[in-house]
């Protein structure tokens, strides 16, 4: 019975060891993946955002438009940007997501929406990247993908 417990823990022992490496590995390669505007940023603003800071003129507040690149990146009348490109801690957009005086924090409470700590990370992580906006996908042209080469020589029947 000893050894067959010894033997398991054993096994245990090099499957985690074995594995740890891979786990790091695809971690590292997650943190360092471009964020896209579209797929990820977009939909998190327009939930959390656009009600007070989107493209609806009469709604909008403080002069703050999020969906335009240009009004998001440009001085506003508090004399800050909301966004600076590559540089979350100068952002005021970053410094009122995660302010700890509710009067500052947004969303307002009273607003009903709710942004998670996850989801503040990575529109932090969106902005160091640049703050790369883009066309909505219906107004991006189709382009044609790269046909991939076949390994070692072998010869493909099809472009799949």
């Amino acid at each position: 019975m000893r050894t067959l417990r010894r033997r398991l823990l054993l096994l245990t022992g090099l499957t985690a060891s074995f594995l740890s490496p891979v786990f790091t590995v695809a971690t590292s390669a997650a943190d360092s993946k471009p964020i896209d505007y579209n797929r990820d940023i977009r939909p998190l603003l327009s939930n959390t955002c656009y009600t007070c800071h989107g493209p609806d003129s009469k709604q909008r507040q403080s002069g703050l438009r999020l969906d335009d690149r240009k009004s998001a990146t440009s001085l506003l009348e508090s004399n800050t940007h909301a966004i600076v490109p590559s540089s979350r801690e100068k952002s005021e957009l970053w410094k009122r997501l995660t302010a700890k005086d509710p009067a500052d924090r947004m969303p307002p409470a009273d607003s009903g929406k709710k942004i998670t700590p996850e989801q503040i990370e990575l529109i932090g992580k969106w902005i160091d990247q640049g703050a790369i906006y883009k066309n909505h996908w219906a107004f991006i042209p189709p382009a044609r993908p790269v046909v991939p080469k076949t390994p070692h020589g072998m010869t493909s029947r099809n472009e799949i």
